[in-house]
């Protein structure tokens, strides 16, 4: 035992010894703080956001396709502020490695090597990692897209489920009950004339019908006029229903209509229209339990919603945002 100790001593009082456990302890310093640079790398508060003036005219670009005008400052303002918003959802799922194993990217990626591998038959497996190595994973804008809404998704649930309970969907309905009164409705029926088959003698076959149906019944008028694929009777439709039938000046007219006769001709898409109203229903409140199923989804959406944007705030704190606005405006209208 004490030839051991003695062994012991002479070995922790050796310059080589020493020599040793420095090293060890340099080169775990020098992996520590190779780790401390890769985790701060990837930290996406390290990297501000930058929307280019590439990007800042793309957008403008792209408004003005889709509406034939340039986009006012408060328009602009607008698409800017949700420019942002996607790139700061993109950053935060890859510092959260939320890329990592998803099935959609791996598919997309795998997808865009064949078209530039020498043997794009290769594993699948391969091609991805061919495809990582070669950075097509690098601002990508179907990849952006997908982790963006990846985030978003985690984003809205970063507060636990949202979930509303049956107070808190009752107070809401209570809140908002004019959002969900049920419009005014009517049950008709008619008899149509069609244009097509008509022509010039349209209106005044419907005068001469109308004249015929002047002391008739509602089932008086079954076997008249021209067939009609949407069917001859109609029960509680709203004005907004009648429209998607019959068109929007059928549908105005038709809320209007007297109860209990036959009238027209009522003008359509199709053509003329003798119509029988046989019920008016005022609009009302409808009851929770009617639309409880509505409500709950809605106010569910509005809390996912408020967390989000939440969540964003914070995102936004944690990043220095620039935006290189172009010189010229290209003609943009003022706000």
């Amino acid at each position: 035992m004490v030839y051991r100790m003695g062994w012991l001593r002479r070995l922790v009082r050796a310059p080589a010894f020493h020599f040793v456990i420095a090293g060890l302890l340099l080169f775990t310093l020098d992996r520590w703080l190779q780790f401390q640079e890769a985790v701060a790398e990837r930290d996406p508060a390290n990297r501000p956001v930058v929307i280019s003036k590439a990007r800042v005219e793309r957008l403008r670009r792209d408004f003005q396709r889709r509406h034939g005008v340039p986009p006012t400052d408060a328009e602009e303002s607008a698409l800017l502020g949700q420019e942002i918003d996607e790139e700061l959802l993109y950053r935060e799922a890859l510092y959260r490695n939320l890329d990592v194993g998803d099935r959609s990217i791996q598919w997309w990626l795998v997808k865009k090597m064949r078209f530039v591998a020498e043997d794009p038959e290769k594993d699948e497996v391969e091609l991805y990692q061919q495809a990582k190595e070669l950075g097509l994973d690098d601002d990508d804008v179907v990849i952006r897209r997908i982790l963006a809404q990846k985030m978003r998704l985690v984003a809205e649930l970063a507060e636990g489920p949202v979930e509303p309970s049956p107070d808190e969907v009752e107070a809401y309905f209570a809140e908002h009950a004019d959002d969900w009164i049920r419009p005014a409705r009517v049950s008709i029926r008619h008899v149509f004339l069609s244009r097509d088959r008509r022509g010039d003698a349209l209106d005044a076959d419907a005068e001469a019908l109308l004249a015929d149906l002047a002391d008739a019944g509602p089932d008086d008028a079954s076997h008249l006029g021209d067939p009609f694929p949407l069917g001859r009777q109609h029960r509680a439709r709203s004005e907004v229903q009648l429209a998607k039938l019959f068109g929007p000046e059928f549908a105005a007219r038709a809320m209007q209509l007297e109860v209990g006769r036959w009238v027209g001709p009522v003008p359509s898409a199709y053509g003329a229209h003798l119509v029988y109203v046989d019920e008016t229903m005022p609009s009302e409140l409808s009851e929770l339990e009617s639309v409880e199923n509505q409500v709950r989804r809605r106010l569910a959406a509005e809390n996912r919603a408020a967390v989000l944007e939440r969540e964003l705030a914070r995102m936004r704190d944690r990043y220095e945002v620039v935006v290189e606005k172009p010189e010229t405006r290209g003609g943009a209208g003022a706000s």
